[in-house]
């Protein structure tokens, strides 16, 4: 979290942002304060990212000006497991309750539990329509945020590599948090989370590479230095998670395109993936049982009618299973936002009963795990066809597609809130290539029907007459 005198500064170049409108800088500070999650502030006790207050800001312009950009199909599934979820806040905040053995404080209760979640997850959904509809608005240029989401995530990567070698000076003047010794952390809490977020930027720099034309020598540059320094990045934060999807990642990206160089690339990497550990276990030896753990399980400390591939998993994971397992009506329901940890604590093996005081507090780290807990196999198949609706729809333009499925493969592996930013810039990116295609139709047929055509006479899908006249009047002839 910011230090007062940080978080007063910060408070203050936001507040001349949004007076201005000047949606240019206010989306700088997302994409800083996503990369790096420890710009939080607190408001009056509620501690928020400076991504989600900024997002909260602009819901009424949002709202006001573009509600009909957010009614599009492709949406419509997310919108309905928020929905299920406020439904079984409900039902287990006051109808059936959720009580401890343990005594929770208020905020860990169901009541707090469920309040702080609903919040979050609706600014994670907010932070995707606000850069989607900056970009298919034309409010910023996607030029503008490709170019300075490189610089950001340049500067936070040699930041990290600085800030290791001066024993975290920064972190300290900056920021209310502790170190984790020896590790790369940047002004991320933890290096886990400082892995996957160069994880997740790397796969956008990589697909956004071919977007730009060979003509443009400086964006090129820049882009590349980006993908190398966010696959640097999470090289060193020596997170196992991080390194194997990005070679996972860059295997997905070989197959969707079968270039060469990037075979080429994979073999590299993967001998890189295996020296690399190799060092983190000489160099952390609790990574050794980390790794053993996931490749082996811990047989001789499971509970009750425990499957032996639940012992894998990390704790929160593995207890939400195990209670899920034994449960199987909530299975299919779900156990409402944020509330699995409450009845999971029952479900913890003798080891962790004593580590954690028998009391858990975090949900689930993996995604697809998050999500079945939270709103069950209802819920996973409602994100699951957003996921799949969002890939059809982006299926013409090659940037947006590759990444919607990369980073959708990622999300359900790794539960981020960066996921839904870049899920709007995609989005984003395709519609305004579709706006492109409507536009020069427009101006070469005067084609004045709901049904439009791209230059080469192929037919796309028709959209909503709404958005057509949005760009129809941004657009020249």
């Amino acid at each position: 979290m910011l230090k007062t005198p940080f978080a007063i500064l910060i408070l203050f170049i936001m507040a001349v942002f949004f007076v201005k409108n000047n949606h240019k800088g206010m989306v700088i500070l997302v994409l800083i304060s996503e990369i790096n999650d420890l710009f939080v502030l607190n408001i009056v006790g509620v501690k928020l990212p400076v991504w989600a207050v900024i997002v909260i800001i602009n819901i009424p312009w949002i709202l006001s000006n573009y509600s009909k950009l957010l009614k599009e199909k492709i949406f419509s599934s997310l919108f309905y497991e928020y929905y299920y979820l406020i439904v079984l806040a409900i039902i287990f905040c006051f109808v059936f309750p959720w009580t401890s053995d343990v005594e929770r404080a208020w905020n860990q209760g169901p009541i707090g539990r469920s309040m702080v979640s609903l919040i979050r997850l609706f600014c994670e959904l907010m932070s995707l329509f606000y850069i989607y509809v900056l970009i298919a608005s034309k409010k910023i240029k996607w030029v503008f945020l490709r170019n300075r989401f490189a610089i950001v995530v340049i500067l936070s990567v040699i930041i990290a590599i600085i800030d290791y070698f001066t024993n975290y000076q920064f972190r300290h003047i900056l920021f209310k948090v502790g170190d984790v010794p020896h590790r790369f952390l940047g002004f991320c809490g933890e290096p886990r989370f400082f892995g996957r977020t160069c994880l997740y930027t790397f796969v956008f720099f990589v697909c956004a590479f071919n977007t730009i034309e060979k003509k443009y020598t400086f964006s090129r540059k820049l882009i590349l230095t980006a993908c190398v320094v966010a696959c640097l990045g999470a090289f060193l934060s020596m997170s196992v998670s991080a390194i194997a999807l990005l070679l996972l990642s860059i295997n997905i990206y070989t197959l969707l395109n079968l270039k060469k160089y990037f075979i080429f690339l994979t073999l590299v990497g993967t001998v890189l993936y295996f020296a690399n550990i190799n060092t983190f276990i000489k160099f952390d030896s609790n990574v050794q049982s980390r790794i053993d753990k996931i490749s082996k399980g811990n047989e001789e400390d499971r509970i009750n009618n425990e499957p032996v591939l639940f012992t894998r998993l990390e704790v929160f994971d593995r207890a939400a299973m195990n209670f899920l397992y034994n449960n199987k009506i909530y299975a299919v329901t779900g156990t409402g936002p944020n509330l699995i940890s409450i009845p999971a604590s029952n479900y913890l093996s003798r080891r962790d009963k004593t580590i954690y005081k028998n009391q858990i507090n975090s949900v689930p780290h993996t995604g697809a795990i998050n999500v079945f807990a939270r709103s069950g196999l209802i819920g996973l198949f409602l994100i699951v066809l957003f996921m799949f609706r969002i890939i059809n729809a982006s299926r013409k333009y090659k940037f947006s597609f590759q990444t919607i499925i990369i980073h959708s493969l990622i999300f359900l592996i790794i539960y981020d809130a960066l996921y839904f930013m870049l899920i709007g810039i995609s989005i984003g990116y395709f519609k305004l290539q579709l706006s492109k295609s409507i536009s020069n139709s427009s101006c070469n047929t005067n084609n004045q029907n709901n049904n439009f055509y791209e230059p080469n006479q192929k037919k796309i899908r028709p959209i909503d007459k709404f958005v057509f006249e949005k760009y129809q009047g941004m657009t020249k002839c």
